[in-house]
């Protein structure tokens, strides 16, 4: 009889903690009607930045910009104790509540519904993972190929480095990101405009580097072993990505990092994140029919943040050799850049996203080094490591400087502009997309190293690489990066040696000997 009782209690105890379990929803608005902003005057809410970037690409400020109704918020908050992150794009708020208070928020004559993100479920490890790294003895050379690859050392020596731009990065996890040397100089010049970790409503950011290796692509700087794509720019980072889960509730943080972003007068975004049918509720699960362009909650702030005129980058996603296989939300958005992995052979990685979305358009948009892309990690030392996450920022970088140079563009010309000088511009598949962008004053125009004139570079499958000269040539060769002689067929056409890459693709060095001295140029064969 005892017993009993103590059997019954315990089933009462279970049942109020049921009872009392909190789960966080977001809650959705009817209206905008009583907020106090107003399109007139814009600069209660957004910066002269924002406004700035918005006048010159000729966008208006529309009612989806306007803040949430405070009186809504307030009276949800009545209820539930607190709100968290309002956001204006879905006319919305974060809620953390118990069903009976859920309940009484779905009353409320001004919500029109509201949409469970996140439960109690936690994995013990991340749904996703840091790639394994690999320490690198000679880091050179592979600095030099993602730089090369993009024609990013012209942009540089030109002066391009990524000053006076703006980039937001949302990820999940920047440990060691204020203490490792290498990125020490974006600090000292006060050139973080916002650290957050949105996912935990603090200004600590996971510990894990996976945001980390993320923003040093873009960021970092070792003298004499390796150069970021835009040293120069300032940056905000975000943690919108829990790596201890995968939920919902990591879509909704991303689009208060862009919200944020926008407000703050932002030029380019970076997203190394991917949601496909991976959480941990199958009622959040994806499908392929989702991925096309306006359903994943992602996907739609990924567009409104494009239509505010700054431009997205985001990975493609790594389910190229899995059951999934195509590309994930928000790459799917048609205003972003959906960045696929190549590897040093300008093959597509295995693991990289392919398309088409389900509409039918093409993805991923370009590729880049996706496959050995060097980084710094979270200890200073130099690695390399895979996956889209980590070409997607080497074109974010890309693109920035590229917008740095042209100044004159708006984001979606800059966005054509960068599909316009890939690679496989003439013929775009769903496995490279446009190819590999690089900025024409490298691959179209001729290029001097001493008194010989080499072009094109990167050389088009097919075509022969040109060197015109004004001195004699006492030999070429063509060597691997580890200095490996290459086979290669050298003819003479005229006042032009002409060399044969066949099918040798990936970076070479080009040695050319002439009286005046030895020669060395980078080369790349698609």
């Amino acid at each position: 009889m005892v017993r009993s009782s103590i059997f019954i209690f315990i089933l009462s105890i279970g049942w109020m903690s049921a009872g009392a379990q909190q789960n966080r929803h977001v809650v959705y608005f009817t209206d905008k009607d009583n907020t106090p902003f107003t399109t007139e005057n814009p600069s209660e809410f957004l910066s002269a930045r924002s406004l700035d970037r918005r006048t010159a690409q000729e966008i208006p400020v529309i009612e989806r910009d306007l803040p949430v109704d405070p009186v809504y918020l307030e009276q949800v908050a009545a209820i539930t104790g607190k709100v968290y992150y309002p956001s204006k794009w879905l006319n919305a708020v974060l809620v953390q509540c118990t069903n009976e208070e859920l309940t009484a928020v779905q009353a409320l004559a001004f919500v029109t519904s509201t949409e469970q993100v996140a439960n109690g479920t936690r994995l013990p490890e991340g749904g996703r993972q840091a790639k394994k790294m690999e320490s690198l003895r000679s880091v050179d050379a592979l600095n030099d190929f993602q730089l090369e690859l993009h024609g990013i050392p012209a942009l540089h020596d030109a002066g391009y480095r990524g000053e006076g731009m703006m980039v937001a990065v949302m990820d999940g996890g920047f440990a060691g990101v204020d203490t490792i040397q290498a990125l020490q100089h974006v600090f000292e010049d006060g050139r973080i405009l916002i650290s957050e970790n949105i996912a935990t409503q603090s200004p600590e950011h996971f510990n894990i580097q996976h945001g980390t290796n993320v923003f040093s692509i873009m960021a970092g700087l070792v003298p004499d072993q390796y150069t970021g794509i835009i040293p120069e720019a300032t940056f905000l980072l975000f943690d919108t990505e829990d790596p201890f889960s995968e939920q919902r509730v990591e879509e909704y943080n991303w689009i208060v990092a862009a919200e944020k972003a926008d407000s703050a007068g932002v030029d380019v975004i970076n997203t190394s994140l991917g949601y496909s049918f991976y959480f941990d509720d199958a009622m959040w699960q994806y499908t392929y029919e989702d991925m096309d362009g306006n359903t994943a909650m992602i996907t739609r702030g990924a567009n409104w943040a494009s239509s505010t005129g700054m431009l997205v980058v985001t990975s493609a996603g790594n389910e190229g050799g899995s059951a999934w296989t195509y590309v994930s939300a928000p790459a799917d958005a048609a205003g972003v850049l959906a960045v696929g992995a190549i590897n040093n052979m300008l093959e597509r990685a295995v693991f990289s996203s392919i398309g088409p979305t389900f509409d039918g358009r093409t993805k991923p948009d370009v590729v880049s080094l996706g496959q050995g892309t060097v980084l710094i990690r979270s200890d200073n030392s130099i690695a390399s490591s895979n996956g889209t996450s980590f070409s997607a920022p080497v074109i974010c970088g890309f693109v920035t400087a590229l917008w740095q140079k042209y100044p004159g563009m708006t984001a979606s010309e800059l966005r054509q502009y960068v599909l316009d000088i890939g690679n496989q511009s003439g013929s775009p598949d769903n496995e490279l997309g446009f190819g590999i962008p690089s900025e024409p004053f490298v691959t179209a125009t001729e290029d001097l190293f001493g008194e010989i004139v080499v072009f094109p570079n990167p050389i088009p499958r097919g075509e022969e690489l040109i060197l015109r000269h004004t001195e004699e040539i006492r030999s070429v060769r063509v060597l691997s990066l580890d200095g490996r002689l290459q086979d290669a067929v050298i003819r003479r056409q005229g006042n032009d040696l002409r060399i044969d890459f066949g099918a040798l693709s990936g970076m070479f060095i080009l040695q050319v000997e002439t009286p005046s001295g030895r020669h060395s140029r980078k080369v790349i064969s698609n």
